[in-house]
């Protein structure tokens, strides 16, 4: 099975501790957890050094 890896990283602080994306209150986290459940794709956040973001969709 092939996939489909989208990375988003920045060079920031970070997330803080203990940071769920389903309870933000931002809208463009929130709208990026939903568009990557429309399309059946994995969400994946990675907290070191920086935040990067993966939208992973399998083909």
């Amino acid at each position: 099975m092939e996939r489909i890896v989208l990375t988003i990283s920045d060079n920031r602080v970070g997330l803080p501790e203990g940071f769920e994306i389903g309870k933000t209150g931002t809208l463009g986290l929130q709208l990026v957890e939903m568009l990557t459940q429309q399309i059946d794709g994995d969400l994946e956040i990675e907290r070191t050094d920086k935040t990067v973001f993966k939208i992973v969709l399998s083909c």
